[in-house]
């Protein structure tokens, strides 16, 4: 580290290995005249940062850099801890992951872009399940009402 990641490499990592561009705001050192030209995050939040970081990502290079340059300061007035995941929330997910992976600019192989739609749905399915086991129904109907399949 650090480590200079081409766009195919930064999508390949973040699609198809462990994921490296989802870490939130903190976890990001973004220049500002990229920040700008790009025009910055959505209004929308809990998933404008991964939308931005996707966004530059299919464009521009990524630099890894070693674990330890940030921490996480968790407090009880963040959003994280207070359960605001909710079913809208992890539906705009799932949708911000597949618009990242349509076809026009997606820096992935075709073969590549398919294997990583697919471990986007299978990983969203599983969260469904899950919430169906848990008894969480209301959510579980959120949920995949904002679901595009």
């Amino acid at each position: 580290f650090p480590l200079m990641l081409s766009p195919v490499e930064a999508y390949r990592e973040h699609f198809l290995n462990q994921g490296i561009l989802h870490q939130g705001p903190s976890g990001a050192i973004i220049r500002a005249d990229v920040f700008h030209e790009f025009g910055g995050f959505l209004p929308e939040r809990h998933v404008s940062d991964t939308e931005f970081l996707l966004r530059v990502a299919r464009v521009r290079p990524v630099v890894l850099c070693g674990c330890g340059l940030t921490w996480w300061r968790r407090h009880s007035g963040q959003e994280f801890g207070r359960g605001i995941a909710k079913g809208p929330v992890i539906a705009r997910r799932y949708q911000v992951a597949t618009d990242a992976l349509r076809p026009e600019g997606c820096p992935l192989t075709s073969t590549e872009r398919r294997q990583a739609l697919r471990r986007v749905r299978e990983k969203h399915l599983r969260l469904v399940a899950s919430l169906g086991a848990h008894g969480k129904f209301g959510r579980l109907l959120a949920l995949w009402r904002g679901t595009r399949f």
